[in-house]
């Protein structure tokens, strides 16, 4: 659960505006084409809450649509994707370890926004795979799986001349790497497998 936060006598506010004037900006925005320095000086509200509620409301209509494509998202998702934008936009938060927010920041995000999104259970994929395949034939529907093989001499700790800078060990095999594809039908038809060799 996140933490409860605690406002300190003197600090900055934040969010300091009436939610009944929010909406119909952020609207304005979406769905008019308004910047959000227009928005904020027409409907009087801080131009920092206004694009930081316009943020987090992107990202959770986009994470709610994800979960409604079959891909729902984790909290580790959502740190992942923070760190990339951020990381994208060249800035670092100093505050975040690895430039990564914490839990408690998802935690806050889904706080602020529980009417809109919540963390279930996935546990209906068979149930939305059968769905979708109702009406395909066994024969047409086809799974695959691979496995890679390796031949890797790899490396040991052996004994030389102090002060050797190349240390090489002459060996009369390379390394070898094998892809394996199998590939069946739902009706119980293996195809023959597929294999690639490289050498190098």
């Amino acid at each position: 659960m996140p933490r409860q936060y605690k406002r300190k006598l003197g600090a900055r506010r934040y969010a300091n505006c009436d939610p009944a004037t929010l909406e119909p900006a952020l609207q304005k925005v979406a769905e008019d084409g308004w910047s959000l320095r227009r928005a904020s000086a027409e409907y009087k509200i801080p131009f920092g809450t206004l694009r930081n509620t316009f943020r987090e409301k992107t990202f959770i209509r986009h994470a709610s649509l994800c979960g409604e494509w079959g891909f729902p998202l984790s909290i580790l998702d959502v740190r992942n994707l923070a760190k990339n934008y951020l990381e994208s936009k060249g800035r670092a938060i100093t505050r975040f370890k690895d430039n990564m927010p914490g839990k408690d920041r998802v935690y806050g995000l889904l706080e602020r926004h529980k009417n809109e999104i919540s963390q279930k259970l996935a546990t209906d994929i068979k149930k939305n795979l059968r769905e979708t395949l109702k009406d395909f034939l066994a024969c047409n529907v086809f799974n695959y799986d691979k496995t890679n093989l390796q031949d890797d001499p790899g490396k040991k700790k052996m004994l030389f001349r102090r002060g050797t800078k190349y240390p090489e060990r002459v060996c009369n095999f390379t390394r070898t790497a094998i892809t394996v594809m199998m590939c069946g039908s739902a009706s119980g038809v293996l195809l023959p497998p597929y294999l690639r060799h490289l050498q190098g």
